[in-house]
């Protein structure tokens, strides 16, 4: 698994590659805990080269998106490949097809804004 993260307009962008499961989550977690002690906007997760979530990750990004709402910090994803979009299919994390949007979506107005699929992840508890 590799973890990036970069900012732009104070919205820092996460970028995955390869699995997110039971046997990532060691890594994955101090990296986003991190991340999320930095005062940013917002956070958009770029599941581009992400090829497989189990419920361990599914549970992860729950919790991650969770911990945005507690400190009011919008959490988004982006580029999901279509054999991982359909765990997320009506749930609470808004989805968008590219990064571009994904910032958009942060502006209050946004012209030509096209939010492919707004989708969110259940994760009450």
């Amino acid at each position: 698994m590799k973890l990036r993260h970069r900012e732009e307009n104070n919205i820092c962008i996460i970028e995955i590659e390869g699995e997110i499961t039971f046997g990532h989550t060691s890594e994955i977690g101090p990296f986003f805990l991190l991340l999320t002690n930095i005062d940013y906007e917002g956070f958009i997760i770029n599941l581009n080269k992400v090829d497989y979530v189990d419920t361990t990750g599914l549970g992860f990004l729950c919790s991650f998106y969770k911990r945005g709402q507690q400190q009011q910090t919008r959490v988004t994803l982006c580029q999901i490949n279509e054999e991982i979009r359909w765990i997320f299919k009506n749930h609470l994390v808004p989805i968008y097809e590219t990064e571009v949007e994904a910032l958009a979506s942060f502006k209050e107005t946004v012209p030509n804004q096209s939010l492919t699929q707004e989708v969110l992840l259940s994760c009450s508890s």
